[in-house]
This record gives C-alpha cells, structure tokens and sequence, in this order.
C-alpha cells in the first residue's frame, strides 16, 4: 500500500485520506475532534492500558478460534486471525497449523468451476507465502 517504509508514514495524516468515492459520509466535527485526541493518546498513551487492549484482542481471536474450531466467521477475519496467530505463537505451533488446514474450507468451487471467494484466494495465498 505504501512505498515507504512504514516508520516514515505521518500515520495521523492519512485517517482522511481516503478516495472521495469511499466516503458515504462526510467527517463531523466530531471526528475531527476524536482524530486529535487520538493524536495526543498516541504520542503519551498509558502502556499498561494498551498491553490489556492487546490481551483482550488476543483473547477474543483465540475464543472466535476454539468456538469455531479455526475457520472463524468469515473469510476475512480468518486470514487475519491466521496472521495473529502466526505473529504470537509463529508457523510451528498447532493452533496456527490448524487455522492453514482450514483454508480450504473457503476455497470452494461453484457449478461453473470458479471459486465463490476469489477475495479469499487471494488473501490464503499471501497468507501460504509467509
């Protein structure tokens, strides 16, 4: 998405950045306030608070993971899922194994012999490559 290296982005600048075609509604002022509030909690956010949010997140995904039994709810949060667990526990562990032998689940073929979730192929394969 970016040429550059990721460290070097004005993070804060590109939350508007988006295609004008994107946009169903404009920004409130609302939002605008909340971006500037999120700009200062970035700069002098409270570690302990964001270490908790990390752990509840990782909570969640490993509940959506058990409740599931690593297909999640849909193709989407299933990659993503996928690449937190490989981020955590890395390639070699048996929940993240068990998220890859699931892939297929999604890959599945209409009469006419095409995948119904092209986006999924697409988003698996990059996944398999890491």
């Amino acid at each position: 998405l970016y040429a550059q290296p990721y460290d070097s982005i004005n993070w804060p600048s590109q939350r508007s950045n988006v295609a004008d075609i994107d946009i169903y509604t404009p920004h409130s002022w609302m939002l605008s306030a909340s971006f500037v509030l999120l700009n200062l909690y970035e700069k002098w956010h409270v570690k302990s608070w964001r270490d908790k949010a990390i752990a509840e997140c990782l909570e969640h995904i490993q509940a959506d993971d058990r409740f599931t039994k690593g297909i999640s709810i849909g193709p989407i949060s299933m990659v993503i899922n996928l690449l937190v667990q490989w981020h955590v526990g890395g390639p070699n562990t048996e929940v993240f194994k068990e998220k890859v032998d699931r892939i297929s689940d999604y890959l599945w073929y209409s009469s006419a012999n095409r995948p119904y979730h092209e986006s999924v192929v697409c988003y698996s394969s990059v996944c398999l490559s890491l």
